[in-house]
């Protein structure tokens, strides 16, 4: 992965049973992953050689933030299913007073949000805040990234509109990338099932 544009201030809290359940009060940023994945690989096997069409990794958001006083580090992956709700805070209310939030939702379950944390508090914690452990090819300590799997909805809350604005620009941006790497995805298994489908030549 190659990191994308840069990060924006915002406050952020994340809904579920655990000791997540109240609002954050850390000043958090984010950062995007792209997945930079091939969407072909050559094959040797005993009856030849082939070409495996991989399914591309989605784009990233990794927010950065503050978790029982230690740096942390909320890695989410952009799913087709991730989403912005504006029902879920008051942009359905269409006031004069401007909205400040936004709600990341799914239409599964759960989002999957995983948690990597510093080993110390504050400052002391600062050399072992390592975001390579989300990278690919997998880390051999991304084994003990927590996976937060109670987590419901994402809310963030933003410092003005224009933060806000801009968080969603760069989703927008992400989901434009991860819809262009499926259909190219998509374009190869058909370009390879219609090459098995014509007749050998002999």
């Amino acid at each position: 992965m190659s990191p994308g544009s840069g990060s924006m201030n915002r406050t952020s809290s994340v809904a579920t049973n655990t000791d997540l359940s109240s609002p954050s009060t850390a000043r958090t940023g984010s950062t995007t992953l792209f997945s930079g994945s091939s969407a072909t690989s050559v094959m040797i096997g005993s009856r030849g050689n082939g070409t495996a069409v991989l399914a591309p990794e989605p784009p990233v958001m990794v927010f950065f933030t503050v978790h029982d006083g230690k740096y942390a580090f909320l890695h989410l992956e952009l799913t087709p299913r991730i989403f912005i709700n504006p029902e879920s805070c008051n942009c359905r209310k269409n006031s004069k007073t401007a909205c400040l939030t936004s709600v990341l939702e799914t239409k599964d379950k759960l989002i999957p949000l995983r948690r990597s944390c510093a080993a110390k508090p504050a400052a002391r914690g600062l050399y072992t805040w390592d975001l390579a452990k989300f990278r690919m090819p997998r880390h051999p300590q991304y084994k003990d990234v927590e996976v937060l799997d109670k987590v419901k909805y994402l809310t963030l809350k933003f410092t003005s509109v224009e933060a806000k604005d801009e968080f969603r620009k760069e989703l927008g941006l992400l989901e434009k990338v991860r819809d262009l790497e499926m259909e190219m995805c998509r374009d190869i298994l058909r370009e390879k099932q219609h090459k098995d489908q014509k007749p050998a030549k002999r």
